[in-house]
């Protein structure tokens, strides 16, 4: 009987080893836990240092020039001083107006020649007695392409503006605005093209034969 209780205190019994283990892991998970929540925080506390708040003092020197500003924000804090059209009066309006109309004409091989073109059109309009429909869409078209060499013009002086030199982007540009002149060109000679024909076979007598 003594030997038997000597060896049931001799050492712990199988429910107290299996605690203690049980123990020893949830331990061993907490102390883990701890670290990793420790590493968490010291990671998060040394980013919140480097972030910088606003306080009273930097509130103070807002009120100050922002001349240490980068440019972007001085670009955005200071009023732009651009380009200020003046503010003309009417008759000083159509007075630039007619004076753009005589840089534009002038010196311009190319305004010259729609001239020309232009001023036979109105003989040939008038010869044929054109009528009152055929007279708005000739000077329609008339009005269409000398436009369209005014803003040619008007780009070719800009671009002399800029630069005197060789350039792709501003040559790409000066001949869009040689191709709509073109474009303006074409589409007037046609439509004058279908007019004068119509009414050089009412003179001849062409639509007459045809439909007879």
């Amino acid at each position: 009987m003594r030997h038997d209780l000597e060896l049931t205190w001799s050492g712990p019994s199988v429910v107290e080893r299996a605690t203690g283990a049980a123990m020893c892991g949830s331990q061993t998970r907490i102390s883990r836990q701890a670290v990793t929540l420790e590493r968490t925080t010291g990671r998060a506390s040394s980013g919140m240092s480097n972030c910088r708040f606003p306080t009273q003092s930097d509130s103070s020197d807002t009120d100050a020039p922002q001349n240490d500003l980068p440019e972007p924000c001085s670009q955005l804090t200071r009023p732009h001083s651009g380009f200020q059209p003046p503010d003309y009066s009417w008759p000083e309006k159509f007075r630039c107006a007619f004076r753009g109309m005589r840089m534009g004409a002038r010196g311009q091989k190319s305004f010259a020649v729609h001239c020309v073109f232009a001023l036979a059109v109105v003989v040939c309009a008038a010869a044929f007695q054109a009528s009152l429909l055929e007279w708005c869409i000739l000077l329609g078209c008339i009005t269409m392409v000398l436009t369209a060499e005014m803003f040619n013009s008007a780009l070719e002086a800009m671009a002399k503006a800029i630069s005197e030199d060789q350039h792709d982007g501003l040559g790409k540009a000066l001949d869009i605005g040689s191709a709509a002149v073109l474009i303006a060109s074409l589409g007037a000679a046609a439509v004058g093209s279908i007019v004068f024909l119509h009414r050089l076979g009412i003179v001849l007598g062409w639509w007459q034969n045809l439909l007879g």
